[in-house]
């Protein structure tokens, strides 16, 4: 077996790993622990630039935790501002110096400067920031260096523009924006809200609430709203709302009928609810009718995780033309379709993609709902992917798919793909139907546990336990199901996808034996060991 071929060279390795135990045992487990752990503190941050004298925002650990692996472990130094670009020298609401009377003063083009600040919370006592012209950038001095609060009362940024309100470097928080009904207005976006485009480059919006009673308007966007399109580059969007008391809510975090591209992102904590309560994550368009409407989705190295919908998606409704890779879709809750709902819509050219991903440990409340991945009145192409642990609380009959569902005469093709572990809390017989629907199966070297009615193609590897680890860091920007020594998954797969890395990305290559593993990630134990500093 090629695991075994690579230990030789690991054996420097192993014995550190066996001296470090022998010394832990010899002086207490605190050997193996850093300092900073016994006081429940988080380590010390990287310096975001000398320019930073006030003390950070305050965050709990785990908010320390999640912005560092999304920012791939170091807060980067803000870039150069341009030279005519306007200072804001004071954290003051409004007046002098304040972000406000920059923003007022700013013509389209502009670069608003906040990296010489000496606070780190700007507090907003008179309602939203609105921006008027169509290009604007609000340029921090670091994603944990500064925040930019709604107090809970106000929008935070009102972009009126058509173009692209670009905020960098970070933090945009605890917006409110309610709509009650009669009013004029979108409820939508209480942190950040555009009728262009916006840019979120090492940014985060967290706590944003926005609802409404009207019965004509739908509330869009808990976090971010954008009409043109929303754009998100190692940046956050987290614990955010989107609430109709009387109507339709869609995207919990973020919402835009456009286009919607996130790299090297988190979109985690958000909730979507009303009368309909779509993408409690991320929605990008909106098909009430099927083939009406749609925009395009781009997800690659992210992660979203514990979104919830009252309805469908949980952690991404995508419509239109999308395609998620080197992802993870995990903890995720709704209805139906609690990871990730693929929608048909007019503007379809291509089949919907999901490659070198994980969706894993999500959860359908309804008879009918998948738990993992659900398509409707569309094709699909699924490559180099691990659909695993999700589940549905009830039905589960031969009719629907725990892990996939199709319920339209649509095709779905699997490459080197794997689909079980799915399962259902009670209800719907002896198995979970791991894939299910009314349409077809193409593709080669997969491994599906039980495809209920539905026909597969010839090889795939059927009523077979793959063995997989619980969703945890095996190295890369997101958590995988890494398989165990043993899996039936190992070195039986293919490469039709032609990539040279599995989802994990640089240093993890997809080929380590005479063929690949099956799923989104190698089997690679000696590796998986010492990936988080001799973390078993």
């Amino acid at each position: 077996m090629k695991r075994f071929r690579q230990r030789a060279a690991d054996a420097p390795r192993l014995n550190a790993l066996a001296s470090c135990l022998a010394t832990a045992l010899a002086l207490g487990t605190s050997a193996l622990v850093p300092a900073h752990a016994h006081a429940n503190v988080p380590p010390p941050l990287p310096a975001s630039g000398a320019h930073t004298t006030a003390a950070a925002p305050t965050l709990s650990l785990a908010e320390r935790d999640m912005v560092m692996n999304t920012v791939n472990g170091a807060i980067r130094t803000p870039p150069a501002v341009p030279a005519t670009s306007i200072p804001v020298t004071n954290c003051n609401d409004s007046g002098a110096g304040s972000l406000r009377d920059a923003v007022n003063a700013a013509v389209d083009g502009d670069t608003i400067d906040m990296t010489a600040l000496a606070c780190s919370t700007i507090t907003l006592t008179s309602g939203a920031i609105s921006v008027g012209v169509n290009n604007l950038t609000v340029q921090g001095p670091g994603i944990l260096s500064l925040e930019v609060s709604g107090n809970d009362m106000y929008r935070v940024f009102w972009h009126l523009g058509t173009g692209t309100l670009t905020v960098n470097d970070m933090i945009v928080s605890h917006g409110k924006k309610y709509l009650n009904d009669g009013d004029i207005g979108n409820a939508g976006g209480a942190c950040l809200f555009s009728a262009g485009s916006i840019a979120m480059n090492h940014a985060w919006a967290k706590y944003c609430d926005t609802g409404s009673n009207d019965v004509d308007s739908p509330v869009r966007g808990g976090a971010v709203y954008a009409t043109g399109g929303i754009t998100m580059g190692y940046s956050l969007v987290t614990a955010s709302t989107a609430h109709s008391s009387a109507f339709e809510a869609r995207g919990g975090g973020a919402y835009t009928p456009g286009q919607f591209f996130m790299l090297r992102s988190t979109v985690s904590g958000n909730s979507v609810s009303g009368s309909v309560g779509s993408g409690g994550g991320v929605q990008v368009g909106s098909v009430r009718a099927p083939g009406t409407n749609g925009g395009s989705a781009g997800i690659k190295y992210s992660s979203i995780t514990g979104n919830n919908a009252s309805t469908w998606g949980g952690g991404t409704y995508l419509t239109g033309n999308a395609a998620v890779g080197r992802s993870t879709i995990s903890g995720n809750q709704s209805c139906r379709a609690a990871g990730v709902y693929f929608v048909g819509s007019g503007t379809v050219t291509q089949p919907a993609s999901l490659y070198s991903s994980t969706v894993s440990s999500n959860t359908a409340l309804c008879t009918t709902g998948a738990g993992g991945v659900q398509l409707w009145n569309r094709d699909s192409s699924f490559k180099d992917a691990t659909i695993a642990f999700n589940r549905t609380q009830s039905g589960g009959s031969t009719k629907y798919g725990v892990g996939v569902r199709i319920p339209n005469a649509n095709t779905i093709d699997l490459q080197n793909t794997i689909i079980a572990s799915n399962f259902v809390d009670f209800g719907g017989g002896p198995l979970a139907d791991d894939i299910g629907g009314g349409g077809t199966i193409t593709g080669a070297a997969n491994l599906v546990y039980f495809p209920s009615s539905m026909v597969t193609p010839g090889g795939t590897i059927l009523l077979t336990d793959p063995m997989l680890r619980a969703l945890a860091s095996n190295g890369g920007p997101t958590a995988t199901n890494m398989p165990n020594y043993g899996s039936a998954v190992i070195d039986v797969g293919n490469n039709a996808s032609g990539v040279t890395v599995d989802q994990r990305g640089s240093g993890h290559p997809r080929i380590l034996g005479p063929a690949a593993d099956i799923g989104a990630v190698e089997f690679d134990l000696p590796d998986s060991i010492f990936a988080n500093g001799f973390e078993l």
